[in-house]
């Protein structure tokens, strides 16, 4: 067995494994590059008479047809919680990835945080492999 670099000529065979990896892409099924990645950082805050009481992060990745997004990090200022900063934050991300025509966003959680994983299903989150939830979009 051997680990190489990935090469222009494996394209072919990486993009027929990355279909495989995801059978519910709607996009065209372009080869995926190996050498040409987009990487994009998306930042928002919740402001409330001129305090942020709230923030979100996120990735957008781009390569070959694959776009897709992960959500990084979201907070929100323990007084301020329970009120739809969350939602809001997460829905103002949403907007701009559809912007850029991502199919997909993923989050990851811990198995024992009940009120993150049922917050993240609330806003439409589906349980994926592992501690993964994502949102088609």
């Amino acid at each position: 067995m051997e680990i190489r670099k990935a090469i222009p000529k494996d394209e072919k065979e990486i993009s027929e494994m990355y279909y495989q990896l995801y059978p519910n892409f709607k996009g065209p099924k372009n080869l995926i590059s190996t050498n040409k990645i987009t990487a994009k950082v998306l930042s928002f805050v919740a402001e409330d008479g001129g305090e942020v009481v709230g923030f979100i992060i996120g990735t957008f990745i781009m390569y070959g047809a694959s776009k897709y997004g992960y959500l990084e990090e979201l907070y929100v200022k323990e007084a301020f919680r329970r009120k739809g900063i969350g939602g809001q934050l997460i829905n103002r991300i949403l907007d701009e990835y559809k912007k850029l025509e991502t199919w997909a966003l993923f989050v990851m959680t811990k198995e024992t945080d009940a009120i993150a994983q049922a917050f993240y299903n609330k806003m439409g989150f589906m349980k994926s492999k592992g501690l993964w939830l994502y949102k088609e979009l």
